[in-house]
């Protein structure tokens, strides 16, 4: 809608996701490069540690939302005109997107660790 016609806000709709894939693809890359020790999510006793899930988490959080939030208030300013459009939906998908965010570090590295031989081994297939 607010694109002004069906058109331009899938046209809109597209470039943010794109935008937000390409930033969180890049922001991941980056962090794994640059990161000691982005492995380690196990506690004492090898179980998963959601406190280290979440230390990890943080600071890609940090460097994607601050990136993806400029880019997409400027989007939306830009398709707009409007600071207040630009602060309801900027806002909005923020909130909902740093949700997001952190549920799938967590499920990425749960998956993680129960392939790292710390968990239950599979049943065999028969």
């Amino acid at each position: 809608m607010g694109a002004g016609s069906s058109v331009g806000g899938a046209a809109f709709a597209t470039f943010l996701l794109t935008k937000s894939w390409l930033i969180y693809t890049l922001n991941d890359y980056f962090w794994d490069l640059n990161s000691l020790n982005s492995a380690n999510i196990r506690d004492e006793n090898g179980d998963f540690s959601v406190a280290s899930s979440l230390e990890r988490t943080t600071p890609r959080f940090l460097t994607y939302q601050s990136i993806n939030s400029a880019v997409k208030f400027a989007a939306i300013y830009a398709a707009t005109g409007s600071v207040e459009a630009m602060g309801f939906l900027g806002g909005a998908t923020m909130i909902v997107n740093s949700g997001l965010f952190y549920v799938n570090e967590a499920v990425w590295d749960l998956y993680d660790w129960s392939f790292s031989g710390n968990a239950a081994p599979a049943l065999p297939l028969q």
